[in-house]
């Protein structure tokens, strides 16, 4: 029926630097977005006026001195949540991805303060996961993880 449709979206970024996006609108429809460090985009299917959101952020990399705090990386958060769409509204996908030693997760992942590359025994923080609408600038984010 017209307006009653509803899209389940969830963008993950895992360790392996993954994701995906689950949609199921009159029919079970699935897409695959993996974290790919650019901008994806997720058009809204005619009659959909609802999505139901789910996003994971990057992980922390382990530390870069694997000897002192070995696998202690921080997970990404996560949030879930239910969004009004326009039908046919292009949002944007941002997926972000696991620190890599001591460089920060695309999307807003932290950086390891250094006086030298192997002064740190810390790695660096996880990219954010977020969805935006037009003009997709960081204020048009609607839902962050």
């Amino acid at each position: 029926k017209k307006g009653m449709h509803t899209v389940s979206i969830v963008c993950c970024a895992l360790s392996l630097a993954s994701s995906f996006i689950s949609i199921v609108s009159a029919g079970p429809i699935t897409r695959l977005f993996e974290s790919v460090n650019d901008e994806q985009f997720f058009l809204v299917p005619d009659f959909v006026t609802s999505i139901k959101v789910t996003l994971y952020a990057g992980s922390g990399a382990n530390s870069t001195r694997s000897h002192i705090f070995a696998g202690n990386c921080g997970k990404g958060g996560m949030i879930s949540s239910n969004l009004p769409v326009i039908p046919g509204e292009l949002l944007m996908v941002m997926v972000g991805s696991t620190g890599k030693g001591v460089k920060g997760g695309f999307n807003g992942g932290g950086a390891v303060a250094l006086l030298s590359e192997s002064s740190s025994i810390y790695g660096g923080g996880g990219g954010a996961t977020d969805v935006r609408r037009s003009p997709y600038a960081l204020a048009d984010r609607i839902l962050i993880a």
